[in-house]
């Protein structure tokens, strides 16, 4: 693979036309720079490759510095967690306190004429607070949060930071569906998709392709998911 910053691009491969019995062909990146940028480029071998695709698969891994993620919690709600290394979702009783997390990735990398087929959200599952299995669901945001700059702590005057009670406490601005955010307002009413947690210490995924094929085309706006 070739490692680009916070970007970890795969090697593409030639893609047989469906339902063909031949095999897919492994192909290189070729890695040039123009006009400042950097630029990926494919050679095929030669032959008549009609019908054939040429299938680059992106995989954006943001470090600890990267990406935007943070995570309101209803016990908490004046209290700001976008530096945390980890985010919650579900609620936890007895006393039945909400967490919500939120994620985004920049997907600006994406040529504007690139066909999208397939857009995958994959999240570790550290540890959990119960032993059943929860469910746990992907929504498209809605409106623009902020990751903020604090483990725990409350956001000081100028810094924006999004906190269970504020979407943003830099100027006291509320969510659209008030406090923890609103469903249909702050995030789509019906997930992307949804996950069964079976187990700790594991990687789950999400197929979020509609939202990402939404976002590409300039349907929607990159908000990221709840």
């Amino acid at each position: 693979s070739l490692t680009v910053g916070r970007l970890r691009i795969l090697q593409p491969t030639l893609e047989p036309p469906a339902g063909s019995n031949k095999l897919a062909i492994p192909l290189r990146w070729f890695v040039t720079q123009q006009g400042g940028k950097w630029v990926l480029s494919v050679t095929l071998p030669p032959g008549d490759w009609a019908g054939w695709t040429v299938d680059p698969t992106l995989t954006l891994q943001p470090g600890a510095a990267d990406g935007l993620d943070t995570a309101i919690y209803s016990e908490y709600g004046t209290l700001n967690y976008g530096v945390s290394t980890i985010i919650a979702a579900g609620t936890v009783d007895p006393a039945s306190y909400t967490f919500r997390s939120l994620v985004s990735f920049d997907l600006s990398s994406i040529p504007s004429n690139a066909a999208i087929t397939s857009a995958l959200l994959m999240l570790y599952c550290q540890t959990e607070t119960v032993t059943t299995d929860s469910i746990v669901a992907a929504h498209r945001g809605l409106t623009q949060w902020f990751e903020g700059a604090q483990n725990g702590g409350a956001p000081p005057a100028g810094e924006d930071g999004s906190t269970w009670n504020l979407r943003n406490a830099n100027g006291n601005v509320p969510w659209a569906g008030g406090a923890g955010g609103g469903s249909g307002s702050d995030y789509a009413a019906t997930p992307t998709d949804t996950q069964t947690i079976t187990e700790r210490q594991t990687f789950f995924t999400w197929t979020v392709t509609t939202d990402v094929v939404a976002w590409g085309a300039g349907s929607a706006s990159n908000f990221g998911w709840w």
